[in-house]
């Protein structure tokens, strides 16, 4: 009888060791798994900042590109789209830069970022717009849009070869959001 009430202790402890053996594993594959969809899911959050990061320099260099501080004003800019007036450009830049209350001022509609005009036919050259840095950004959005460069002679001026009062540049307007 002793015999007996042992081997059905050890059976019982085997059973239970088993039981055991079976939770450690079940929640060993539920740690696994938990971990595997926690990283997943931080790659999905961060891909998905990086692009709503892109989508705000996008609508940002849109809102750039209307600015009627530096638009082209003629009739041209209804034909051509996208297009920038050199002087105005030139001297917002001057202002924005160099006057604190103007900086104070576009930074309300411009917020911290950068904003370069960059030429890209006949010259290669470039000319920094704004430039307001954010203190200890995590990183910047950068977005180019191709525009035309517009140095207007008087209000009649137009781009092309049978119109000679005009100088017309194709440059691409870079937009660098800090976020």
């Amino acid at each position: 009888m002793k015999n007996s009430n042992n081997l059905i202790k050890r059976k019982s402890q085997i059973k239970m060791f088993e039981t055991v053996a079976i939770l450690v594993v079940f929640f060993f594959i539920i740690a696994i798994g938990f971990a595997f969809y926690a990283s997943i899911s931080k790659t999905l959050i961060s891909r998905e900042a990086a692009e709503q990061a892109d989508l705000r320099s996008i609508q940002f260099s849109e809102k750039i590109t209307f600015l009627p501080e530096i638009k082209c004003t003629s009739s041209v800019s209804k034909e051509i789209g996208s297009c920038i007036d050199l002087l105005k450009a030139d001297k917002f830049g001057y202002l924005v830069n160099t006057d604190n209350l103007a900086k104070e001022y576009y930074y309300d509609i411009l917020g911290y970022s950068d904003i370069k005009i960059i030429y890209v036919y006949p010259e290669k050259e470039s000319i920094l717009v704004y430039s307001k840095p954010k203190p200890n950004y995590r990183s910047i959005s950068t977005f180019q849009v191709p525009v035309v460069l517009l140095e207007e002679g008087n209000l009649r001026s137009r781009c092309g070869p049978e119109f000679s009062n005009a100088k017309c540049s194709f440059a691409l307007l870079q937009v660098g959001v800090y976020s």
